[in-house]
């Protein structure tokens, strides 16, 4: 394992895909229950040590 980070809330979050972009970061699409109506979908963009991009 290179790193490891956790994002979300309280309630079930959870990652369904990650996908290297060409800037050498991640692109991670995920499911929430703590944000939102619950269930809803989330799109994180992270960089190369799993940081959200700005």
């Amino acid at each position: 394992m290179l790193w490891e980070r956790t994002y979300g809330g309280s309630l079930s979050d959870g990652a369904r895909s990650v996908d290297p972009t060409p800037d050498g970061g991640y692109i991670v699409g995920a499911r929430t229950l703590s944000y939102g109506n619950g269930g809803d979908f989330w799109i994180l963009k992270v960089d190369d040590e799993g940081r959200l991009a700005e």
